[in-house]
């Protein structure tokens, strides 16, 4: 489990780095005790978002005219 959870926070990382260095989201370092890293999205992370949640909305109604189309034949 350990391994496990080590590769899977480091994926989580190098996707964060790619998102930053694409400029969707903003990192914010704290020097705390431990260190504090924040981030958040920028206004082109915020566009994504609505892009992805239009797709999760064509997605959904897809998958329902697939299921009515399905039930018909």
């Amino acid at each position: 489990h350990k391994e496990y959870r080590r590769q899977r926070q480091m994926c989580k990382e190098t996707e964060l780095k790619e998102l930053e260095l694409n400029g969707v989201v903003k990192r914010a370092v704290y020097n705390t005790v431990p260190v504090t890293v924040e981030y958040e999205l920028t206004s082109s992370g915020f566009r994504l978002k609505e892009l992805i949640a239009g797709m999760i909305q064509w997605g959904v109604a897809h998958r329902e005219y697939v299921k009515s189309v399905n039930i018909n034949d």
